[in-house]
């Protein structure tokens, strides 16, 4: 992704449309995926999409994680 602070990484920026096609699917695990450049916690912000009533199965895949453990 442009901006991306990891250029000396030897793989092409994440791809929406490539990870959708691998991921979701209609009866599997996942139904929706969400691409960021930049956010604090993938799994933080999942979490904070099922407060907000988001149903299961969202996947949330970032570029860069400012406060992710993992």
């Amino acid at each position: 992704m442009p901006g991306s602070p990891y250029t000396d990484l030897e793989r092409p920026p994440l791809s929406a449309a490539r990870l959708r096609r691998a991921l979701v699917a209609p009866y599997g695990p996942w139904s929706r995926l969400e691409l960021r450049v930049e956010t604090g916690s993938t799994n933080a912000d999942v979490a904070e999409a099922a407060r907000h009533g988001e149903p299961e199965g969202l996947v949330v895949v970032a570029e860069r994680q400012t406060a992710g453990r993992g």
